[in-house]
């Protein structure tokens, strides 16, 4: 053990550093008992201790790809309080450093030089509680850098002892109980997010662009689980993870040329067959079914290869499929049957073409009595959309919203805030009535719940607004081609019903026959 004038300074504002590789609850009682370990210590060595680096459930030997100042790539350990302890090591805001163990302060050599650069430059001592540290001295050094090369092989063996149970835990299609996009905790499917993620895959097959698919979910009410806003990375993992199809994943040291990372040649390779050359499944319910999820994989293999991606065809008219054949059948039911945009050439004029929106025949499931020329029926649709936009646009001059009262879900929410709360304070400060096994066994179901309750909540106080202002809509339009248009138009309409005409012959055309259905049941 160090005993105090061991080392010739005697720091006058020394510095604590503590670390925990592991603590996914966030309580920190071990960095908290680390923090009051080395206290001690500074005050047995007569050392004054001022500033706390402290990182909870942060790895020292898990490297990620980082990009330094000067725009080179390398591979470090992402520990940003270990970084700046040097920064201030070296500029004189601290003049010392107290550790609870070497291993607590590094387990990379690379990261042991970077400091004993700064130690043999400032002249300040580094000590442990458990581990003799002595930086000033060769001896010291050299004792440190085969301590370090220890930890550094132990966590390697760590390592490919909880990959090799990761991948057997894959290949049985075991998972672990956590909250993931699309399931409760229990594996239970959600609805809405669900939903969110079956119109994302449909956008990105239709369209061949991710960016379609994050501006879709980017406008809509869900949000990803752990950011305010999507974006095109998340949608592409969460679409091309094996999970997603109810599909068991290994992407851990096993995997030959495996970086953890989704592989971006071939995202299908990630999911784990067994010897028959089956998926295996990995017991959740599938949001995506397998060929569909094959296929987004595909696509981005074809991608990867610099192949052009094969999508469905387009609609050529602006309003083909989204008029529907209000006329009645000979059973007297309303046909409902979407038009056709198609062209019509006359023999007596083969020069003039006109385009019009009709009803399939009996053969191909219409009644074949609806028939309406598209360039009227396109101009008025397009004017009604804007003068429905101007209408639902708020009012800068509005009186301001009365207050919201409060739900039964946001009473709901804010008791059970409370007693999440209450428990966890009990249990950090050992009260007996709350005991290991029930704050483990109580605190995730807590917490799935107060998530779910905090989305009902924001949902029932926010109200709707637009998602677009009129001018905003009016530019896009403006940009947009055939299918940007039929997208615009899908973002407030349900569909457009064709009525049979009032007039006969060659009348005006009857706009009252063209019946836009807004989405929300709100009114035309």
């Amino acid at each position: 053990m160090l005993i105090q004038g061991m080392f010739s300074y005697v720091p006058q504002n020394a510095g604590v550093y503590v670390r925990i590789s592991d603590d996914p609850r966030g309580l920190e009682r071990g960095v908290k008992r680390q923090i009051e370990d080395c206290r001690v210590k500074g005050d047995l060595l007569g050392w004054k201790v001022g500033k706390e680096y402290c990182e909870n459930d942060t790895s020292a030997y898990r490297k990620k790809k980082t990009t330094l100042p000067d725009g080179t790539v390398d591979w470090r350990v992402d520990r940003p309080k270990w970084r700046q302890m040097l920064e201030d090591l070296y500029h004189g805001r601290i003049d010392g450093i107290i550790v609870y163990d070497q291993d607590r302060l590094l387990r990379q050599p690379r990261d042991l030089e970077d400091l004993i650069d700064i130690v043999e430059f400032v002249k300040r001592p580094v000590t442990g509680i458990t581990s003799s540290i002595n930086l000033l001295t060769s001896e010291g050094r050299m004792l440190a850098r085969v301590l370090a090369a220890a930890a550094l092989k132990s966590s390697e063996d760590t390592a490919r002892r909880v990959s090799r149970a990761k991948l057997e835990d894959a290949v049985n299609g075991t998972r672990r109980k956590v909250r993931r996009f699309g399931w409760t905790l229990d594996g239970e499917i959600i609805e809405d997010e669900a939903k969110a993620v079956q119109a994302a895959a449909a956008t990105v097959l239709k369209t061949g662009s991710w960016t379609s698919a994050t501006v879709l979910l980017e406008h809509g009410a869900v949000r990803p689980m752990s950011a305010e806003h999507w974006s095109a990375s998340t949608v592409r993992n969460l679409l091309l993870s094996p999970t997603i199809a109810g599909l068991s994943l290994y992407r851990g040291a096993m995997r030959e040329n495996s970086n953890g990372n989704m592989n971006a040649a071939d995202p299908a390779s990630d999911a784990i067959k067994d010897a028959e050359g089956n998926y295996v499944k990995n017991g959740l319910p599938e949001i995506l079914e397998v060929a569909t999820w094959e296929k987004l994989c595909q696509m981005v293999k074809d991608a990867h290869e610099g192949k052009p991606p094969v999508l469905p065809p387009t609609k050529k008219y602006l309003l083909s499929g989204m008029l529907k054949c209000g006329s009645t059948r000979n059973d007297d039911t309303v046909c409902g049957t979407g038009l056709i945009g198609t062209v019509i050439r006359r023999k007596k004029y083969p020069d003039r073409v006109t385009v019009v929106y009709k009803c399939p025949g009996v053969a191909h499931g219409g009644c074949g009595k609806t028939y309406r020329q598209a360039a009227p029926v396109d101009a008025f649709i397009t004017d009604w959309l804007f003068r429905y936009l101007k209408r639902k646009a708020p009012r800068q001059t509005a009186a301001p919203a009365a207050p919201v009262e409060r739900s039964a879900n946001a009473v709901r929410l804010e008791e059970l805030q409370e007693r999440l709360a209450d428990m966890r304070n009990k249990y950090n400060t050992g009260d007996p009535s709350v005991s290991k096994e029930t704050f483990f066994s109580s605190v995730p179901a807590m917490e799935a719940t107060i998530k779910t309750l905090t989305a009902t909540v924001a949902k029932e106080q926010t109200a709707p607004a637009p998602r677009y202002t009129p001018d905003e809509v009016a530019a896009e339009w403006e940009q947009a081609d055939t299918a940007g248009k039929r997208a615009i138009l899908s973002r407030y309409l349900v569909a457009i019903e064709v009525k049979p005409s009032a007039a006969k012959g060659r009348a005006p055309f009857d706009h009252t026959a063209i019946v836009p259905i807004p989405k929300g049941g709100a009114k035309r």
